[in-house]
């Protein structure tokens, strides 16, 4: 069953979409202005052994959970129905300027 506490940027959650064994987290990056939307913009975290590119510092910023590294994949960022938002598993809130980055590195290339 999907999360169903109150929406929040920047969280970390278990991933319920067909794509968690790839992909067993994301992280929720749409405003919280937006929460009666049925969708979220995420970006996946994958286990550094499934990535399917070589991560770029700049771009796929890396999260300890749960003593391993899973890193963002921000080029993967996307759409998902709210409904597929598990338990969080991380506030990352404190690290907003690294996503923030990390997403303006994606769309400006800097």
């Amino acid at each position: 069953m999907g999360w169903q506490g109150s929406v929040m940027q920047y969280q970390i959650h278990h991933n319920l979409s067909p794509s968690r064994e790839q992909a067993p987290y994301v992280l929720d990056v749409q405003s919280t202005l937006l929460d009666k939307l049925a969708t979220r913009v995420v970006i996946p975290l994958y286990a550094g052994d499934t990535m399917p590119f070589k991560p770029l510092s700049h771009v796929t910023p890396v999260f300890p959970i749960e003593n391993k590294d899973f890193y963002l994949l921000t080029p993967f960022m996307a759409a998902m129905p709210s409904k597929w938002l598990g338990d969080v598993v991380l506030d990352c809130r404190a690290q907003s300027h690294l996503i923030v980055s990390a997403i303006d590195a994606l769309l400006s290339g800097i």
